[in-house]
């Protein structure tokens, strides 16, 4: 199975998937499946084949009609295989909603002993806020509660951690994470 374009758009309240194939071999189809997080994914709905076996260009689209769609949600296909192989392509992130408002910026850029994060949040609540290194392990964890509107967030005690680059998320109470960059000095 070649796959040429996977690509997840909002279209008003819904998400439209649309993926290409240059070719398939023993496709059964594909399962359109969605994340809070862009780590565990669910099922939304499952797009058959054509034809198990096509060496034409084939176009296909799902449209993710769910309810109550809020901050970003993550997109990736599971292709299977008639004989229970499968793969996976994306994630592919879109947002929505007033939580789409929901932004996070840290700084310096290097960091030495501290992170400073500049919150924007829809709504008040508990988050979670977690450093891991570049090989994806947990180095530090916070549990800070937010106001609505914008906000500041002091990471301190990170100058213990080696050089290189680490990632901060922000998990927010509605279940929606937001992911940021940065790089120890």
């Amino acid at each position: 199975m070649t796959l040429t374009s996977f690509t997840a758009v909002a279209q008003g309240a819904d998400a439209v998937l649309t993926w290409a194939t240059a070719q398939e071999l023993n496709s059964k189809g594909f399962e359109a499946q969605v994340s809070g997080d862009g780590t565990t994914f669910r099922t939304l709905g499952f797009v058959a084949s054509v034809t198990p076996n096509s060496s034409e260009a084939r176009t296909y689209q799902y449209r993710d009609a769910e309810a109550g769609k809020q901050g970003t949600r993550y997109y990736r296909l599971r292709q299977l295989d008639v004989d229970g192989k499968e793969s996976f392509f994306g994630p592919r992130a879109v947002a929505f909603g007033a939580s789409a408002l929901a932004a996070v910026q840290g700084f310096p850029n290097p960091f030495g002993s501290e992170i400073n994060l500049a919150l924007q949040t829809a709504a008040a609540g508990p988050a979670a806020v977690s450093v891991f290194d570049g090989v994806g392990r947990l180095v530090r964890t916070w549990q800070p509660t937010l106001a609505a509107g914008a906000s500041s967030l002091r990471l301190g005690d990170l100058q213990d951690l080696p050089h290189g680059l680490y990632v901060v998320q922000v998990r927010y109470s509605d279940g929606q994470a937001q992911r940021l960059k940065l790089v120890k000095e």
